[in-house]
């Protein structure tokens, strides 16, 4: 199997057969035996694909004279994605390489007349890829951005009323842009300067993020979980914006405390950190599975204060009233903060998903905020830009939660970029790719009265 090869299986797993791209990638990757090169540059071609999707299918659209791309077969239809997108988005890969190598895919996948059809396509498309019919920005900004930059058009219109033309554009442009390889350094393993030394006798280049003091970020390399540090349990690879949250929260050592979504265990293990594996955190999933990942990361990382509980969120309050010093409520969310990690998921959300997600939101924070001390500290989070699910939760938990006020985050998170300063006096910080450089995150810290 090539790597093109590999490439058009995890588009076709994602595309057609409702696959989440990381987990096809995983199954068809670890069925073959490619370089670690070729691994790379399949995943590469997978999820420009899988990302370009909408902008594929219009412009391959353009190309067929009498066709449509649903018309095709599903493997056809996914042989050319993947030749459209190393023609329209890959400059790196020669344009006759990448339109040999498709027709090569077409001819293993489809006949006579598709291998024809492929190659004409194709060829008709790298005549045209610099001079396609893009609707026009200022006429029609939301079809522009939504075919020029690879997102579907009601979330480019949010966006465009959220943050105006220029940083929507912005914002949609990180999306696209591969994100940054961070790592948590596990200081109860390892410090920082310990942990870049280690790691660059792996050959593995790290530097300190510029907001999370415990953070790295690292020079790209794949295959991350064969480091012998990361076998060692020496660091967590996380996002940055992710790694503040448990800053926000700063639990102290001997406390009790609630992390009322837990899984896969980020979060969990770094409060544990934070507490210097000194008092008692139990981690809540609905799911028995998930649970296990928090174990297996526990275990990675030496963690030994964890206690994992099955149980749903909302039962929280009446299961362990008053007991908790501290309540993480990282809340099931869009994940629109998130897409340029997931390369099929700015396809998999739908508007719907942003009227129904608050109340599930709402309902989560009842239902674990009688599980808070008095005097104890609550966390919220989310991996979303999308004011509904953050400060618009918030507003109407606290008409209800009158007993609970925001406290400044500013103690908490020292290293914050200055236009985050004003939001985090007021208890919060909305995080996003385009100004900051990490995820699009949601913090808010708030205290219960004694």
């Amino acid at each position: 199997m090539t790597s093109r090869e590999a490439a058009l299986r995890i588009v076709y797993r994602v595309c057609e057969e409702g696959a989440y791209a990381n987990l096809a990638a995983n199954e068809v990757l670890g069925a073959g035996r490619l370089a670690p090169r070729e691994r790379s540059l399949a995943v590469e071609i997978a999820y420009t694909a899988v990302k370009g999707w909408n902008t594929l299918d219009w412009a391959l659209n353009l190309c067929l004279s009498k066709r449509r791309v649903e018309d095709l077969t599903p493997w056809i239809r996914s042989v050319l994605r993947v030749g459209a997108a190393q023609l329209l988005f890959l400059s790196g890969i020669p344009a006759h390489a990448a339109v040999y190598e498709t027709v090569e895919l077409a001819k293993k996948y489809g006949h006579r007349g598709t291998v024809g059809l492929v190659n004409a396509v194709l060829r008709r498309l790298l005549a045209q890829k610099d001079r396609l019919p893009y609707p026009d920005l200022e006429e029609n900004p939301v079809e522009h951005i939504a075919l020029r930059y690879c997102h579907p058009a009601w979330l480019v219109a949010r966006w465009l009323e959220q943050f105006g033309l220029e940083e929507t554009l912005e914002l949609c442009r990180a999306n696209n842009a591969p994100p940054p390889l961070t790592v948590r350094v596990n200081t109860l393993k390892a410090d920082l300067p310990s942990l870049v030394e280690i790691l660059q006798g792996e050959g593995i280049g790290a530097r300190p993020t510029r907001y999370a003091p415990d953070g790295l970020e690292l020079e790209a390399f794949t295959g991350l979980e064969r480091s012998p540090a990361f076998g060692r349990g020496l660091f967590y690879v996380q996002d940055e914006a992710s790694m503040l949250v448990g800053h926000a929260l700063s639990p102290l050592p001997g406390s009790t405390v609630i992390d009322a979504n837990a899984a896969p265990g980020g979060k969990t293990t770094h409060l544990a950190q934070l507490m210097g594996n000194k008092g008692a955190i139990l981690a809540v999933d609905v799911h028995a599975g998930r649970l296990r990942l928090i174990e297996e990361n526990c275990r990675r990382l030496g963690v030994t204060c964890v206690t994992t509980v099955l149980s749903d969120a909302g039962l929280l309050g009446e299961r362990y009233a008053g007991r908790a010093d501290y309540l993480l409520v990282d809340a099931p969310c869009s994940g629109i903060g998130v897409l340029r990690r997931r390369p099929d998921a700015r396809w998999r959300r739908q508007p719907r998903e942003l009227e129904e997600l608050p109340d599930l939101q709402l309902s989560l924070l009842r239902g674990s905020i009688g599980c808070l001390k008095p005097g104890g500290v609550l966390v919220y989070s989310t991996c979303s830009t999308a004011p509904e699910e953050n400060q618009g939760v918030l507003s109407r938990f606290l008409k209800e939660a009158d007993f609970m006020e925001y406290e400044d985050l500013t103690a908490y998170i020292p290293n914050l970029p200055e236009d985050l300063q004003e939001q985090a006096r007021g208890g919060q910080v909305q995080f996003l790719p385009h100004r900051h450089g990490t995820d699009g995150f949601f913090i808010a810290r708030l205290r219960r009265r004694n």
